[in-house]
């Protein structure tokens, strides 16, 4: 039982591995774009995309007590 449940976590494991690269290849992509951009436009879109990491980050992980 205990090795079907150690198997079961690798698993998971592996599949957010996956994500992660995924997540990393999209937000490179969006990099590249966004140093095309010239002056203030991709400042914008560059501060707006750090304010959205930083609210999902503090909706995932809670305040410590």
């Amino acid at each position: 039982m205990l090795e079907h449940r150690v198997k079961h976590l690798e698993d998971e494991v592996k599949e957010m591995r996956g994500d992660v690269r995924a997540l990393r290849d999209d937000v490179a992509e969006m990099k590249g774009k966004i140093s095309m951009l010239p002056g203030y436009p991709g400042l914008a879109v560059l501060m707006t995309l750090i304010g959205g990491a930083l609210l999902t980050a503090a909706r995932l992980f809670p305040p410590l007590p």
